[in-house]
This record gives structure tokens, sequence and C-alpha cells, in this order.
């Protein structure tokens, strides 16, 4: 951490600070809004980005919003994937129904990180207790006993000086709470690469996703609200030339003999997957959430839904931390960061085998694919099993509490255990 002196005078004192308003920070200040903690959220960008790579929100995810009592504007948004069609040279191989799975919600929900950020900022006008700034960069971090002292910078280089119990940073992958807190990490990026973009849906496939794996490499698509799609293909063989639009719609023909019509909602955006392991995600009185505490490869949408998990886990412990004491910090951190590191790895473990299985490209692998998927496991009984694995519902603990999967919602006016239209 950075030297700032003693000497300096400290403009405001705050219980919490939130770094990053991205989904999972501005869902953990709605957390935290709920239990009228008082909270600072900054975030550096004055405006957000109208497209991101995230769009799947599964089961346990839903239940956490709902929770927050943000189900109902996230359902009413989105569109709910109720099962999955996999394809191979020879054609559908078989499928993967979320229907009959033992939640609540039984569907994968597919909705534009954007819209779920506009649907999670909007809701913090509910919570007295969450000031938000943007404009604000966090710049420099000193512990001070029982406190944080910041230094935040605000859009005209001004410096402002705040203290607080305790920081959490949900400000991504190359987070600066974790560089200025002296957090260490390990990346690694993996050799496969990707291209993607959002279309006008003009397939027949309503709200199916369709799952493309064959000697060639993989397609994935997925149906997005306000009658749209999303491709996403393997890049192999490049040689360093970029792909772009033809090169996307090319293989979207190859593998399903589909051309893509209508217009593009996105940019077409090629990606690398990376992982990133932090030595532990809380340290002293900075708390990790997000990919600023675990990065993985997003193909399988594990990631935004594990750091939704970080913000739950990161709420409920959060009156204690600040001073109930029913539970010494010490035991609550550490417990956050077993728990959180064991999920984080499972999903991150989840995602970089569906990546290499997927991605094996050539006759021999291809065919070995085909064989295993067709004859054990898309067949009973490993096909049952995998909707609950999919939708992250075997992935280990989440919270100190066990899941309340059927009790009512806590929102006026709740549900009581039916999903809204």
């Amino acid at each position: 951490m950075s030297n700032l002196t003693s000497t300096t005078q400290w403009d405001t004192r705050w219980p919490v600070i939130v770094v990053g308003a991205g989904p999972v920070g501005l869902l953990l200040a709605n957390l935290l809004g709920r239990q009228n903690v008082r909270c600072l959220m900054i975030e550096k960008r004055l405006v957000d980005a109208e497209w991101s790579k995230a769009i799947g929100i599964t089961p346990p995810s839903l239940e956490i919003l709902r929770k927050a009592c943000l189900h109902g504007p996230v359902l009413k948004a989105g569109v709910r994937v109720k099962n999955a069609i996999v394809h191979d040279e020879r054609g559908p191989a078989g499928s993967v129904s979320f229907e009959h799975m033992e939640s609540r919600f039984r569907f994968i929900l597919t909705l534009p990180q954007s819209e779920t950020m506009k649907i999670l900022e909007h809701s913090l006008a509910q919570h007295p207790s969450i000031t938000f700034r943007r404009g604000l960069e966090l710049t420099e971090l000193q512990s001070a006993g029982k406190c944080l002292r910041a230094m935040l910078k605000g859009p005209d280089g001004r410096p402002q000086r705040v203290v607080a119990q305790y920081v959490v940073g949900c400000d991504g992958s190359d987070s600066t709470t974790r560089s200025l807190a002296g957090i260490r990490s390990s990346k690694k990026s993996y050799r496969q690469q990707f291209v993607m973009a959002d279309y006008e849906d003009t397939t027949p496939w309503a709200g199916d996703a369709h799952l493309f794996f064959t000697k060639d490499g993989s397609l994935e698509s997925f149906p997005l609200p306000g009658a749209g799609r999303r491709w996403v293909s393997m890049v192999a063989g490049s040689n360093g030339w970029e792909p772009g639009e033809q090169f996307l719609a090319d293989r979207v023909e190859h593998f399903c003999g589909h051309r893509i019509g209508g217009l593009r909602r996105s940019p077409v955006f090629r990606f690398t997957p990376e992982r990133i392991i932090v030595s532990q995600p809380a340290s002293g009185r900075v708390i990790l959430a997000g990919d600023a505490a675990h990065v993985m490869s997003p193909i399988g949408g594990q990631g935004m839904n594990t750091g939704f998990a970080d913000a739950e886990l990161v709420a409920s412990i959060m009156p204690d931390l600040l001073g109930n004491g029913r539970v010494s910090s010490g035991n609550l951190l550490s417990e956050y960061n077993r728990r959180r590191r064991r999920a984080a790895g499972s999903a991150r473990r989840r995602a970089a085998t569906g990546m290499w299985v997927g991605t094996r490209t050539g006759r021999a692998a291809s065919a070995v694919r085909r064989l295993f998927f067709r004859r054990i496991l898309l067949r009973p009984p490993l096909r049952e099993k995998l909707a609950p694995y999919f939708a992250m519902l075997t992935i280990p603990h989440r919270r100190l509490e066990q899941p309340a999967t059927s009790t009512g919602s806590m929102c006026a006016g709740g549900h009581n255990g039916k999903v809204p239209p």
C-alpha cells in the first residue's frame, strides 16, 4: 500500500467503499443498501460501455437478485433459455433441458450485461444509504489501524481524501484495488481465440441455444432480448489476420447452413480467454469480488455469476465486519477466502474444461468427442446431470447460511416462490 502521511486532512469517512460499478459492484451496493449499510461506490468511467461479453444469468444468480428484489425487472427484460441443442458433423447429437432442474428458476436467462447494469443502477435510488459517484478513481490506499485511508481523483484531477473501514474492489481484471493492496495474482492466456457479435435473429430457433462442435472448431449461438442472437465462433489458424464480420458470417454458414441476416447489433469482437488467480480475495480490510478476485474463460458464462456470489457473501458478512461483534472479522474474512477460492476454482476448471473439450479440432479428436457426446454425455443418466452442472447449481457453497431456495421473497408483494411471468 502507499505511504499517505498521517498529517493528511481526511475529508469524509465511510463504513464501506465499493470500487467499480460493473454488475458485481452494483449488485453489492444494492445488497448493502437493503441492510442500510452506509456505502460510497465510485466508478472512474463517466459513461458505461454499451456492449460486453457477459449475457448469461444462472439460477443461483437469479436467487441472489430475488434477494435484492431485482428479479422482476431482470426476468422481464431477459430471454429464458430452457434448452440447449448440441450438434456435430452428423447433425443434432442431443439436447440439454433446464426445465426439470430442482430450482425455482428452471432456465438460463440471457440479458446483455449493459442492460443488467442499467437495472441494478436504477435500483440504487431506493437505497438512501448508498452514494454513487462517477468520475472518481482510486489512486492510493493505506492501512491505518482499524481503517483504510484512500486517495481518490476526480475528472478534474483534484484529489479527494476519504477513510473507510473496508474497501471492496469490484474493479475488474486489471484491478487497481488489488494492485494497491499488494494482493498477488497470476495470469495466463489460453491459446484458443474466439470472435463474436450480436445480430437480429433470423433463425427458426426461437429461445433455444445451439452449440456446434466439429473437426473445424466450435460455434455457439444464444437468443437475446428483442429478437436478437449472439454468435461466438472459435478462430483457428488466423496467422495474424484479423477476422471480422465476413469471417463470422462464413463460419455460421459453414457450421449450420444459416446465413446471418438483419442488422448487426454489436461490434465484431475478437478475444483470447484469460485466467487470473489471486493469492487471497480478502486481505486486511480490502476485499476483492468479481473479476478483481478471479478471471476465467467466458465460455460457459461462469465469470459474472461467480462474481454475483462473491457480492452476496460480502454483503452477508459486512454487518459483522462493521462491528456487530458476533463473529470476529478475521474468522469471517478467512471463511470468505476459503469459500470464494473454492467456488471460483470450481467454476474456473469447468470453464476451462468445457473450452478444451469443445475446441478440439481434427478428424480423430472430433470422432472421439462425437462418440463421447452421443453415447455417454447426452444419454441417461449423465444427461440429467448436465443441466444443473451448466446452470451452476452444483458450485460449492456461496454464502455462510444455507441457500434460501424455498422461502418467499423479502420484497413487498413478493411472489412467494412463484416465478413472475
